[in-house]
Order: structure tokens, then sequence, then C-alpha cells
């Protein structure tokens, strides 16, 4: 189960939380706590976007980067990719 929560401005933290089901409860076992977007379900994992601002983020965005969280079979693993 993936959770992400949203609030009100452009920088807001948006947090990540992944909880895996263990011994019938829900265990934390993944968690961020910066700004992203636009969270993307795929094989085994999510691919998230996290804005880059140049000059402060009282606006848009300049770019997105794009980072895999991905489930190897033991542990999450958080790399950046191209999107």
């Amino acid at each position: 189960m993936a959770v992400q929560f949203g609030c009100c401005t452009a920088d807001s933290p948006t947090p990540l939380a992944i909880f895996l089901a263990l011994n019938g409860r829900w265990q934390l076992s993944y968690s961020w706590h910066g700004v992203s977007y636009r969270l993307r379900v795929r094989s085994h994992g999510f691919i998230e976007a996290r804005p880059v601002y140049k000059g402060g983020p009282l606006c848009c965005p300049a770019y997105y980067a794009y980072w895999s969280v991905t489930w190897n079979g033991q542990r999450w693993v958080v790399r950046r990719t191209t999107g």
C-alpha cells in the first residue's frame, strides 16, 4: 500500500509512505519526506517526479527529476531515472 500526502503550496512537503503487509499487519517499509508530484505505479514499484526550482519555490518548477522506487524482493531501491 502506498500513501502520498498533499498540501496547499508549491513547495509543501508531500510525504510518501509505502507499507507492506507482514503477519496480518501493515508495516512501514519506506518513507520519503520531500516534495514529489506525479507518482506513477510501475511494475514492482513507482516512478516519482520531484520538482527542481531555480530562484525559489514561489512559482513553477524549472524541471522535474525522476526517481524510481522499486522493490527488489528484499528492500526498496531508490534510483534517479529518466522518467
